[in-house]
C-alpha cells in the first residue's frame, strides 16, 4: 500500500470514529426558542382563560417551557384593548389570541403582519372580516353566531311563558355586537307581536341602575345579551330576576348553573378548544389566510329546574325533553 493510500485509510477511519462518537446536533425544535403568544382576554377566568389554557396544554403548549404566554386582561373601553394590543405587537409576539369582539378588533387594527386567532360572536357582521371562507391575511378563528342566536332566546322564553306580552332586553349599545343583537331581538319580537323594552348599560354602574328599574316595573320576561360586559354582574342579575320571578333565558351556561332558570348558547369550553386548535396550526406554519373561519353550530339548552320551582315558574315538559342539561338539585 502506498503512503497516499495509507493516509486516506487513516483519514477515513478517523472520520468514521468521529461520526460514531460525537453527539448528534440538537433538533431544530430543541434549538429554537419557544414561540411567544400574546393573549387578549376578558377577566373572567372560568369562562375563557382557564378552558383556553387547558386546551393549549393538551396540545403540548406548556407556559414557560414549550410556549411563552403574555396574557393581558381588560373589561374596559375599546381604547384600553387597543393599548394592550399595541403593547403586544411592540413586544414582538409570534401570535395574538383575541377573545371577544373588542379584543379582536383591537388586535386586527394593531397589526397586519402578526398572525391573529380570535374567538368572537359574529366575525362578518362586526366587520372583522368580509368572508368566513376567505379571512383576512393575518386573522382567522371562531365565530359563535351570537347575533342569530339572540332571536332564538326570545322564542324559547315565549315557550316558558306563552302569555308574555312585554319583555325587557338588556344590552350594551357601545359594543360592536350590541346593536346587531338588539336588532335581531326587535325583529323577532315584531314578528311574534311582543313588546320589547330596551335597557342599555355600558358599565357596571349602569347595569345596576337598569336592574333597579326592572325591579320597580317587572315585565313578563327578561333577556340579557351575550356580551361579556354582563358576566361579572351575573350574581346581581340572577338575584334581581329571581326576586321578581321573571322567566329568563340567559346566553351562557354559567348563568343557569348559578341560579338562572335557563340558558341557551354555545359551549365556551368547546369554543376555547377550537381556538386552541387554530393556535396550534398557525404556530406549526399554516397561514391564517389558509384557515377558513369556523362557525360553532352546536348550542346547548340548560334548564335549572330547582331555580324555576323556587321562583314558582313552571317549565313545560316539552321544553325539558329538549334540554341538553337539567339541573335538579
Amino acid at each position: 500500500m502506498t503512503r497516499a493510500a495509507r493516509s486516506r485509510t487513516v483519514l477515513l477511519r478517523c472520520l468514521f470514529l468521529l461520526a460514531v462518537f460525537l453527539p448528534l446536533p440538537a433538533s431544530p425544535d430543541k434549538l429554537s426558542t419557544p414561540p411567544r403568544v400574546g393573549i387578549l382576554v376578558p377577566p373572567i377566568p372560568s369562562i375563557f382563560e382557564i378552558p383556553l389554557l387547558d386546551s393549549l396544554r393538551q396540545l403540548g403548549y406548556v407556559n414557560g417551557n414549550t410556549v411563552i404566554l403574555d396574557i393581558r386582561r381588560s373589561e374596559g373601553p375599546q381604547q384600553e384593548w387597543c393599548s394592550l394590543a399595541d403593547d403586544l405587537v411592540r413586544s414582538k409576539v409570534d401570535l395574538i389570541v383575541a377573545i371577544g369582539t373588542p379584543a379582536a378588533r383591537a388586535a386586527m387594527d394593531a397589526t397586519t403582519t402578526v398572525p391573529i386567532v380570535f374567538g368572537v360572536g359574529d366575525a362578518v357582521s362586526t366587520g372583522l372580516v368580509t368572508s368566513l371562507a376567505k379571512p383576512r391575511a393575518n386573522g382567522t378563528g371562531l365565530t359563535t353566531m351570537s347575533t342569530e342566536v339572540s332571536a332564538k332566546r326570545l322564542e324559547l322564553l315565549l315557550e316558558i311563558v306563552p302569555k308574555a306580552r312585554r319583555v325587557v332586553y338588556l344590552y350594551n349599545p357601545a359594543s360592536p355586537l350590541g346593536p346587531l343583537m338588539r336588532e335581531e331581538v326587535q325583529d323577532a319580537a315584531a314578528a311574534l307581536h311582543i313588546q320589547v323594552d330596551l335597557m342599555e348599560a355600558k358599565d357596571a354602574r349602569e347595569i345596576h341602575a337598569a336592574l333597579e328599574r326592572i325591579s320597580r316595573n317587572p315585565p313578563d320576561g327578561f333577556l340579557v345579551s351575550s356580551e361579556v360586559l354582563f358576566i361579572p354582574s351575573r350574581d346581581r342579575i340572577i338575584q334581581t330576576v329571581a326576586k321578581a320571578r321573571l322567566p329568563t333565558v340567559f346566553p351562557w351556561r354559567v348563568y343557569a348553573v348559578e341560579g338562572g332558570i335557563a340558558s341557551y348558547g354555545a359551549s365556551n369550553e368547546e369554543g376555547m378548544r377550537r381556538v386552541a386548535a387554530y393556535v396550534d396550526r398557525v404556530l406549526k406554519g399554516t397561514r391564517p389566510s389558509e384557515l377558513p373561519i369556523e362557525q360553532l353550530s352546536t348550542f346547548h339548552l340548560v334548564v335549572n329546574l330547582k331555580a324555576a320551582k323556587a321562583q314558582g315558574i313552571t317549565i313545560p315538559e316539552s321544553f325539558l325533553l329538549r334540554a341538553d342539561e337539567v339541573i335538579r338539585r
